[in-house]
């Protein structure tokens, strides 16, 4: 399963990220097994636990209703291509360049100055049809590079968050949100994975921002939305430790002294070292008391 957006489009496949020639994160089935142990939030609303969302403990009528909406998805992906091309400003016209003069032509009649004459005004628009050409060229590989560098951080951001309900909450977003915002969210969000996360599981939230129909007004809202998201991780933190000077911790045991003893159980009670040790310690607890 890979999550990717296809053309102008947040979708869900379960073939390979061909069609948009981004490849899929490497995956390790145990590595990449979704343990659900990241918590997005919008504002302070609370986060659904793991186990509501997780396909391995839902009920029976939920995991078929997530099959469902999932098959129809992948039913209405041809259907959602013609729309996104419906919704597609319509490419600049390239000047029109007519057939390249002869002398033979009606107009010219074998007269060689006018012959020159309309070659050069042929070659003169003949540029310059090349070079909107070029810049046409130019611009469509800059947008599908961009495109593709976005698609690519968006599949490998959201494989990263390994939350069991990802595809859940990409299914709700496009649900609720017409093709043309779901390309305004990707790409007016810094982090387009958490801001799909954090709709799907507040329903409440999609609700208010689906209801944004103008585009300008619904990017302002998505980058006001993403200031409020929180992500916070389920697993708790690892123990603090405690800095050491000189094999002493601040406030804390000798850790030399408690090695040499260790030592000299080891070696029969033999507790030279142990003495010796001690004697240094003491001769320069003396020397720096004389220092002061």
């Amino acid at each position: 399963m890979t999550i990717e957006a296809e053309g102008n489009e947040i979708v869900v496949d379960e073939t390979p990220a061909a069609d948009t020639g981004v490849e899929p994160p490497p995956t390790d089935e145990a590595a990449d097994e979704p343990d659900d142990d990241v918590i997005v939030t919008i504002g302070e609303a609370p986060a659904p636990e793991a186990e509501e969302t997780d396909d391995v403990t839902a009920p029976e009528w939920v995991k078929k209703v997530r099959e469902q909406n999932r098959a129809t998805a992948r039913e209405n992906r041809e259907l959602k291509r013609q729309v996104e091309a419906l919704t597609k400003p319509a490419p600049p016209v390239a000047p029109t360049l007519g057939p390249k003069p002869t002398l033979r032509d009606d107009d010219i009649d074998y007269d060689e100055d006018k012959y020159d004459q309309k070659l050069a005004a042929w070659n003169k628009a003949k540029a310059k049809a090349d070079e909107a050409q070029a810049a046409a060229k130019a611009d469509a590989e800059k947008e599908h590079t961009a495109w593709a560098a976005k698609n690519k951080d968006f599949t490998e951001k959201a494989a990263a968050l390994k939350a069991a309900d990802f595809e859940d909450a990409l299914d709700a977003v496009k649900s609720n949100i017409d093709v043309v915002r779901q390309t305004v969210l990707l790409k007016a969000a810094t982090s387009p994975h958490l801001v799909v996360l954090a709709l799907g599981r507040q329903p409440e939230e999609l609700k208010k921002l689906a209801a944004i129909k103008d585009p300008i007004e619904f990017a302002v809202a998505v980058s006001k939305l993403e200031g409020q998201i929180k992500v916070s991780s389920r697993k708790p933190p690892p123990p603090e430790r405690t800095p050491s000077a000189a094999g002493r911790a601040p406030g804390g045991t000798d850790k030399t002294l408690e090695a040499l003893e260790r030592e000299a159980e080891k070696n029969g009670g033999n507790r030279t070292k142990i003495l010796e040790y001690k004697k240094r310690k003491s001769r320069e607890a003396e020397k720096n008391g004389k220092g002061k």
